[in-house]
């Protein structure tokens, strides 16, 4: 950009042209947007979620970022990043102490002498708590000291099933990202979760034998993310063309939401839900709840696997793996596909579903094709419009959230295409297409290398 000036201009015209997008698509789908302070079921009916919508919001995200950033005095921006700790340990408070649900069907509010007693926190430092998230949205101060949900806190409630996700981020993971600097500079095998807990296995070990509640909080977590997600993945790949009796081995799945989800809509599959023991008993107390006529009709089988040690069931025509691959560095990931790929047949599928992250710096997008030519440029990168970075900067965060979380809590990463390809590639198997969720996810379908000879 020529000035300042010039880029203040181009971030406005961006911001605007994302909000006329955002709100053309609830005019066409004759749908209201949602009142900021309206925590009612009408507020949180779906909203227009296409692809150009996804596109609008990641704008707007970045867009209102780099804007602040360009008028903020510098001091003052960092001063806001390093105090932001604040607002997460805010969250575990309030999601900890359930206060949205002792504000649910009380839209006249509640004073915090009631939620204090409910809560069992004093009532000064609770409303401190509380007055902090309602700057961002999160509750809103009706009158002193009298608080109500908003639409954002009214999802904080442990009827939401987002509120275990919210309780894992910002415990153990906000535990361990305090480490993060400790474990890099004193004994960088060690990851900060370890650190922060003082245990020396990692953290699946630690779930598993330390403190199981923790590990269930977390398959509860995945299943409120996975439900989120659901939408976009159901519609983006072509389920509908699969043949009867498709079987989709979905590999380390935990209680297998998105699976559950794909046996709803499309009958004709069935499903090898491969996880440990320990979860698969969980998986079958869900499913049974939630899914009983795929459990009685026999579309489902629960078989426990150790990834690292063997392959999943042999035969099936997709084999499905969710945000598996990220939780491992490299080695790991290698052997993981390698047991995956010696149980897949010539016409099967392995489908990936991950965060695919975008390169910062515009170059990097030109970089070399390592996926055989089964993508375009424009699956490689998703580049935002000038004068955005590259990866849309606060508009294309997720990935870089959980590639943090991955890099305190289980010594792994996130990666881009190429990285993906070049794993897959040690394990015998070649990238034939790439398939957008929205956001950063993909699901990178992968079939066998060199004409399926084993390598």
């Amino acid at each position: 950009m020529d000035s300042e000036l010039d880029q203040l201009d181009a971030l406005l015209a961006l911001l605007t042209q994302a909000v006329r997008t955002i709100k053309s698509a609830y005019q066409e789908a004759k749908e209201r947007i949602p009142d900021l302070d309206d925590p009612s079921i009408q507020a949180r009916t779906p909203r227009p979620n296409g692809e150009e919508v996804q596109q609008a919001r990641k704008i707007v995200r970045g867009a209102s970022a780099q804007l602040l950033a360009v008028v903020e005095e510098p001091e003052e921006t960092l001063i806001q990043m390093a105090n932001s700790a604040f607002e997460t340990a805010a969250l575990r408070v309030a999601a900890g102490a359930c206060v949205a649900d002792h504000l649910l069907d009380r839209p006249e509010g509640v004073h915090i002498s009631e939620l204090s007693a409910k809560c069992g926190i004093a009532g000064d430092k609770l409303a401190r708590i509380l007055r902090l998230l309602s700057c961002k949205h999160v509750f809103r101060e009706l009158q002193p000291g009298v608080f109500a949900n908003t639409r954002l806190s009214a999802r904080l409630s442990k009827q939401h099933a987002i509120w275990d996700f919210v309780g894992h981020m910002t415990d153990e993971a906000f535990r361990s990202s305090a480490y993060l600097f400790d474990a890099l500079t004193t004994k960088p095998s060690k990851t900060p979760f370890a650190h922060a807990y003082e245990f020396d296995g990692g953290y699946w070990e630690y779930i598993s034998t330390v403190d199981k509640a923790m590990g269930e909080r977390f398959g509860r977590a995945m299943m409120g993310v996975g439900m989120s997600e659901v939408g976009p993945f159901l519609s983006n790949f072509p389920w509908d063309t699969l043949p009867e009796g498709t079987t989709i081995c979905d590999v380390g799945g935990g209680i297998g939401t998105i699976s559950m989800a794909l046996a709803a809509r499309f009958p004709q599959l069935r499903f090898v839900l491969q996880e440990m023991p320990g979860t698969l008993e969980q998986a079958r107390r869900v499913w049974g709840e939630k899914a009983p006529e795929a459990v009685s009709g026999g579309r489902v089988e629960f078989r426990a696997l150790d990834f690292l040690k063997e392959g999943p069931k042999e035969g099936c025509g997709l084999y499905y793996l969710k945000h598996i691959i990220h939780d491992w560095p490299d080695e790991e990931a290698v052997r993981i596909l390698k047991n995956v790929r010696s149980s897949m047949r010539p016409k099967a599928r392995l489908l990936l579903h991950e965060f695919v992250m975008q390169p910062l710096v515009p170059s990097a997008a030109e970089g070399p094709d390592t996926s055989n030519g089964a993508h375009s440029a424009q699956t490689l990168t998703d580049r935002a419009p000038l004068p955005l970075l590259s990866n849309y900067g606060a508009g294309g965060l997720r990935g870089h959230y959980a590639d943090m979380a991955m890099l305190c809590m289980l010594g792994s990463q996130e990666r881009t295409l190429p990285e993906f390809c070049a794993l897959a590639g040690r394990a015998g198997l070649e990238l034939r297409r790439v398939w957008r969720l929205g956001g950063e996810q993909r699901l990178l379908e992968f079939g066998l290398g060199e004409g399926g000879k084993e390598i």
